[in-house]
Parts: C-alpha cells; sequence; structure tokens
C-alpha cells in the first residue's frame, strides 16, 4: 500500500513546488525576463536569461518531447525503486524524481 505522506512523495513534491516557485520568482517577480541578468554575488552567483530552444547539447534524438518522455520513464522507474526501498533511498528518489518533473515541465 502506497502511503501519500511518504519520504518519497514529501520530497519529490517539495523539490518540485521549490523548482516551480524559484522559477517564477526569478523569472516573473523579478523580472529577470525583461532585464536578461542579475548579479546576485558575482562572480559567483549571476542569473542570465537563457532560452534553449534546441536539445541538450545539440543531439538529434526527435526533439525536446523525446527527452521529456525519457524523463519521466526514468523518474518512474526510480520512483518504483524508492517506493520499494523506503526511508533514505525513498527520500533520494523523491529528490531526483521532483528535480526532473520540475524540469521536464520546463
Amino acid at each position: 500500500m502506497m502511503r501519500w505522506f511518504s519520504p518519497f512523495f514529501s520530497a519529490a513534491s517539495g523539490v518540485f513546488v521549490l523548482d516551480l516557485a524559484s522559477k517564477i520568482w526569478i523569472v516573473h517577480q523579478l523580472d529577470l525576463k525583461t532585464r536578461e541578468r542579475i548579479d546576485v554575488f558575482p562572480p559567483f552567483l549571476n542569473l542570465r536569461m537563457v532560452w534553449n530552444d534546441g536539445i541538450n547539447f545539440g543531439l538529434p534524438l526527435g526533439g525536446p518531447g523525446f527527452l521529456i518522455a525519457l524523463s519521466l520513464a526514468i523518474s518512474t522507474a526510480l520512483a518504483w525503486w524508492g517506493l520499494r526501498r523506503g526511508g533514505a533511498a525513498a527520500f533520494g528518489a523523491g529528490l531526483a524524481v521532483g528535480g526532473a518533473v520540475g524540469n521536464a515541465l520546463d
């Protein structure tokens, strides 16, 4: 029986919400989209607005739909593994899956 308040779902949903909220805050509230650059703590932390219209690393593998499907397939396998292990493994898998789903949403 799957528990919705397991370490996996807590970590995955927490990372996903933080990822989405931080992107909305930085792009819209700090207006990075218009400003195009924000030097937070130069040279260590500089935010730059960049749009990646191509596929990762220039790989011609059928467009971004392929990478989204691949990311979701790997996330599903990792979720299955983490949920079966429980504890720290479930929490770690949740962190990875939350980040992957947040990136797939982009």
